[in-house]
């Protein structure tokens, strides 16, 4: 964090952020995190059981959560959070989208092909000015022009557009939901939005 902090604020950090990220101020909001996290799971894994297939999605959360923590213990913190999203979090989607943009279940190599172009062809109008802004920030901030300061502005552009991106499973499962009766191959619906369970693709 004090290195995306000095690559923002163009070498310098703020007096305000001085001290902030110490071991044990790190500490500190690391045992926050992970007491909220286990309050949240506990509550969603109580309501869940209410709701038919409730229980495989508490236990889809609790592996995500087991995963991202291991994660964070055993690696480098940027490492993780890279690993975490392209190996695992990605393509959880995959599954989820399959139905909705490209009209396919991926449940066979070939369906996950015809999928991933699909899924990533109608991502192109988000994903081009996105990475537009991206490498345009990365040219004018970094000095050097290290993949290490591209790494830490992606964590920036994570941190924008995580909430739309959990709006617009919203609205692909709402959609899913209305199209439902006429359109039998979509049965697979949306789940909610799962911001509390920190992965937005719990199924």
């Amino acid at each position: 964090m004090e290195q995306l902090l000095r690559l923002i604020g163009n070498g310098s950090i703020a007096p305000a952020w001085s001290g902030a990220f110490s071991s044990a101020t790190v500490g500190l909001a690391g045992v926050c995190v992970l007491s909220i996290s286990a309050a949240a799971f506990a509550a969603e894994a109580l309501a869940a059981q209410q709701t038919p297939g409730g229980l495989g999605r508490s236990f889809d959360t609790l592996v995500d959560l087991v995963v991202i923590g291991l994660l964070g213990v055993t690696a480098d913190p940027l490492f993780s959070v890279g690993l975490y999203f392209l190996l695992w979090h990605a393509w959880r989607h995959m599954r989820l989208l399959g139905p909705v943009v490209a009209d396919v279940q991926p449940d066979t190599t070939a369906t996950l092909g015809r999928s991933l172009v699909r899924i990533h062809t109608a991502a192109l109008p988000l994903l081009l000015p996105t990475w537009g802004a991206l490498f345009a920030n990365w040219w004018f901030l970094s000095e050097s022009h290290s993949w290490r300061d591209l790494a830490l502005l992606s964590l920036v552009v994570y941190l924008v557009v995580t909430p739309s991106h959990d709006v617009l499973i919203d609205v692909l499962r709402a959609r899913t939901r209305a199209t439902q009766s006429s359109t039998p191959r979509r049965s697979a619906e949306i789940p909610q939005s799962c911001v509390a369970q920190s992965t937005c693709c719990s199924s």
